[in-house]
């Protein structure tokens, strides 16, 4: 591991850390207790994924001085998106943005859309961000800068990446739904 590397997983550790312990005592409860709580819940997947999203929200907006994420950053939309079908509908309902029907789900490597900007991308920033998938609610960087964030600098050995406990509800909402997964671009085609 290089020392640029080492240092850059070393900070988002620490930080991660600040930025948690920041919290509010009761947004720290509800973050531990979200996704038992969703997921025993009498609703359906699509409002359950609608209370994820807003519950993200809620959780990201604390984060916002502790991360390199800022509005016109566009590097996470130039790699692979995997989202699910029932996120496509979320999309295509909200922005009426047409998706391509897809009958089954598509794995792609990670270099598949490595440098291929997300297809509602525009000026550097999110035309669907009201709407945008989990995957891109939960891609954030707790390093001081965007530095591992570009392309350009793309290792194949992983930086650390921060999980939240209410992460895992996204996966039992969507396994539960029998649901076919692919990439954003798969779905929607450039607009």
């Amino acid at each position: 591991m290089d020392d640029k590397l080492k240092q850059s997983n070393e900070f988002i550790l620490e930080n991660s850390r600040a930025c948690y312990d920041s919290f509010p005592e009761q947004l720290k409860k509800e973050e531990d207790e979200f996704s038992k709580k969703i997921i025993s819940a009498n609703e359906s997947n699509k409002n359950k994924l609608i209370k994820l999203y807003n519950f993200s929200d809620k959780v990201l907006a604390q984060t916002d001085n502790f991360t390199a994420c800022k509005s016109g950053c566009s590097h996470c939309c130039h790699m692979n998106v995997d989202i699910t079908i029932l996120e496509a509908e979320y999309i295509e309902k909200n922005t009426g943005i047409k998706m391509k029907k897809i009958n089954f789900s598509k794995q792609h490597t990670l270099e598949n859309f490595l440098g291929k900007p997300c297809p509602f991308l525009k000026d550097n920033k999110c035309s669907i961000y009201q709407f945008r998938p989990f995957v891109c609610r939960k891609h954030v960087s707790f390093d001081k800068d965007n530095y591992w964030c570009n392309i350009d600098n793309y290792i194949k050995e992983p930086i650390t990446k921060i999980k939240f406990s209410y992460e895992d509800s996204y996966y039992d909402i969507t396994k539960y739904t029998k649901t076919i997964a692919a990439d954003i671009r798969d779905f929607f085609e450039k607009i």
